[in-house]
């Protein structure tokens, strides 16, 4: 989830996203660690285009959240990605929130319009593992879909100018909407792969990311050859 619940090329991506996903956690001299209002990420960005990313996404721990949410994610796009520098993205993972509440979700991104949050399982469990992938379709190039397991779990959202465009991205996020204590989670993401060409055959790409965010309080720990855990320190 971005704000309000990562390249058209990529040096558009990596402006945009260093400003966007910056260390947003201060520490104190007595150790303890607040987060201010603002977004706190953990987690991967790729290297070159494709056409979808898959991963195997875990909840190792019951997510903590003093206010706002939590969020772990595999998504394309990003702030002002769209045309004309308009927000649009495509997101899935899982989400949680201050009422214990754990969620499978996507969430869609269109140019000029609020971001939609729709929950697949509106129930998730501590140590519930599913298989979640956003391709682009085959046949309408800057089609794009979410699939959890074999399924489909959402319509076919048309990302304009989208196609080759866009780099993958796996993220653990933390928001919150004043500063206090920082939100606790930790996710795994499993044998991540990617596919090259729209409706295509996925692959493990086997190239270091382009970009790792650890923002203070929050860790990436890699497990050889391609998965990773997102967790708050």
């Amino acid at each position: 989830m971005r704000q309000g619940l990562g390249s058209l090329v990529c040096g558009l991506i990596a402006s945009v996203l260093l400003v966007t996903l910056t260390s947003s956690v201060e520490e104190h001299a007595a150790g303890a660690t607040v987060c201010k209002q603002a977004y706190s990420y953990a987690g991967l960005q790729g290297s070159a285009v494709v056409a979808g990313i898959r991963a195997e996404l875990t909840v190792l721990t019951a997510p903590q959240v003093d206010a706002g949410h939590v969020a772990g994610w595999i998504g394309v796009g990003g702030p002002g990605l769209g045309p004309g520098g308009t927000d649009q993205w495509l997101q899935a993972g899982y989400s949680a929130f201050p009422d214990g509440t754990v969620q499978l979700y996507y969430e869609i991104a269109l140019p000029r319009r609020a971001p939609e949050y729709h929950a697949v399982e509106s129930e998730a469990q501590v140590g519930e593992s599913r298989l979640i992938a956003i391709r682009e379709v085959s046949g309408t190039k800057g089609a794009w879909r979410v699939w959890v397991g074999s399924g489909p779990v959402s319509p076919v959202y048309l990302l304009t100018a989208s196609d080759r465009e866009y780099v993958p991205q796996a993220i653990g996020e933390s928001w919150r909407p004043s500063n206090g204590p920082c939100n606790a989670y930790a996710w795994l993401f499993h044998s991540g792969r990617v596919a090259l060409r729209p409706g295509g055959a996925w692959i493990s790409r086997g190239k270091k990311p382009r970009y790792e965010w650890h923002d203070i309080g929050y860790r990436v720990k890699r497990i050889p050859p391609d998965s990773f855990e997102a967790s708050s320190r």
